[in-house]
């Protein structure tokens, strides 16, 4: 008959008898995070986060650093985040800056409702409180996702601090505190993502020359993270010349191009872009675009309206062309 261990053999916070005190067998761990012993097993079957300690004796045993990850991905699914996503963050526990829940308890209330979470957000700008700044912005990307987040939360957040900035309540700087600071949690939930699909010929993401607006851009390389695709992304202002070089280098399968400004039919950033592979997807987005550029190609352009369907246009575009050889071959 099988043993099985029992948390009353190793009460929570005990020292393991034959090794380190930071060591914990699965009974202790599923007593510490009120989880069964069976759903640790689970999520070390499927995800690979399990004990990774040996005792002198040969039993696996969880450190501090195995149950902070167990933790988090137990906490992210608690809020609502698909379990491969929380798996895949708890994984890079301690190589990305993101924030971990427990340490957002003081932010936790703002995430009720989108108007709190943009009063909030202005508060902590005019404050110039960069911490709780980016422990509002961290949060509510890891436990929405970016694209719910950005649709649910952080534009209209945004536009209540332009607002502001306009009507004089708060200052240009803190208006760039909140974007620079959006900008760096993005980049670190990107930077969660380790193991991202770079099979594909390249997705590049850039704003137009004239335009210094790049969180649209940083926004959809993270969404694309969170799907799983890498991508080049180069902010604001690439001017054509560079994004010349970068399509003749990387022969990307998808360009994308963001733009406030007004924008010309004939554009050079756009004739460079149109000027890519046969088979390559130009994607305008913003409203600096005409309704129609010149020489455009309906099959070769789209025109997404937000970040959900930009999304789901990269991946159907990466994943015809995946598609493309076995076709050929048939």
């Amino acid at each position: 008959m099988a043993q099985h261990e029992s948390p009353s053999l190793e009460p929570t916070g005990s020292a393991d008898p034959e090794g380190s005190a930071l060591a914990w067998s699965v009974g202790a761990v599923a007593q510490r995070l009120h989880v069964s012993p069976s759903t640790l097993r689970t999520w070390e079957r499927r995800y690979g986060l399990g004990p990774t300690e040996r005792t002198k004796g040969g039993h696996r045993r969880y450190s501090e650093a195995d149950i902070s990850r167990v933790e988090l991905l137990h906490g992210l699914i608690g809020r609502g985040v698909a379990p491969r996503t929380a798996a895949r963050l708890a994984a890079s526990q301690g190589v990305t800056p993101l924030a971990h829940p427990a340490s957002t308890a003081d932010v936790a209330d703002a995430l009720e409702a989108p108007e709190l979470f943009a009063a909030d957000v202005l508060t902590a700008a005019a404050r110039f409180d960069g911490g709780r700044l980016s422990r509002l912005l961290a949060v509510v990307v890891v436990e929405h996702g970016v694209i719910d987040a950005w649709d649910t939360y952080l534009q209209p957040a945004l536009r209540h601090v332009r607002d502001s900035v306009a009507d004089g309540i708060i200052g240009v700087d803190a208006g760039h505190l909140v974007s620079d600071t959006l900008a760096t949690e993005l980049r670190a939930y990107v930077r969660a993502w380790p193991d991202l699909d770079r099979r594909h010929a390249g997705v590049l993401l850039a704003t137009v020359e004239d335009d210094p607006h790049s969180l649209p851009v940083v926004a959809l390389q993270a969404a694309l993270a969170g799907r799983g695709v890498a991508s080049h992304s180069f902010g604001a202002r690439l001017p054509a010349g560079a994004l010349a070089n970068v399509i003749a280098t990387v022969h990307p399968a998808v360009v994308f191009l963001w733009s406030t400004t007004e924008m010309s039919p004939d554009d050079h950033v756009w004739q460079v872009s149109s000027a890519a592979r046969a088979d390559a997807l130009v994607v305008l987005a913003g409203p600096g675009w005409p309704a129609r550029m010149h020489h455009e190609e309906p099959k070769r352009v789209a025109r997404p309206t937000s970040l959900a369907v930009t999304v789901d246009v990269v991946l159907k575009r990466l994943a015809d062309l995946s598609e493309e050889p076995a076709r050929t071959d048939a």
